[in-house]
């Protein structure tokens, strides 16, 4: 971890503000699994409020609302260097279906998905790069580790 995280992390409040209902609506199949009942301009203020009352992380996901979620993060927090963005990979995604299409991890997907939430959130690194499925056996998990060890390393996830 470098220094500059180190600085951010101490100086964080030890409250944050998930943004999984901000997103909005997306689907498994029929079963909806994202929130229906935000709008933009009321998340927008959200995430203002949030940042007046002094929260500085916001945890999000590459699937909440099918990368609306960290689009409405990056539009807010674009020119706020302070705030520490959580965000997680491992649900792809049909973005014109609105529909989640599975578990991904391989490589190549971690990285593309990670290119993309950078987009999204208006960020060159993302701060915490979670994995968001818990069922991977450790040999699964290996070259997950190998592959966000190197974004890491890129300057790509602090």
């Amino acid at each position: 971890m470098g220094k500059d995280m180190e600085s951010k992390l101490k100086a964080a409040p030890r409250i944050g503000m998930g943004c999984w209902a901000i997103g909005g609506s997306f689907w498994s199949g029929d079963v909806p699994v994202g929130y229906s009942g935000a709008n933009d301009k009321d998340s927008k203020r959200a995430i203002d409020a949030a940042w007046s009352a002094g929260i500085r992380v916001f945890d999000t996901s590459a699937v909440y609302g099918v990368g609306h979620s960290e689009t409405l993060l990056g539009e807010v927090l674009s020119d706020r260097p302070d705030a520490i963005i959580v965000s997680k990979f491992g649900h792809s995604f049909d973005a014109k279906t609105r529909q989640m299409t599975g578990p991904r991890f391989d490589a190549a997907y971690i990285r593309d998905s990670l290119e993309q939430s950078r987009k999204r959130l208006r960020r060159d690194q993302i701060d915490v790069l979670l994995l968001h499925l818990n069922d991977l056996s450790i040999e699964e998990a290996k070259p997950v580790f190998d592959t966000l060890e190197d974004l890491r390393s890129r300057g790509h996830v602090a």
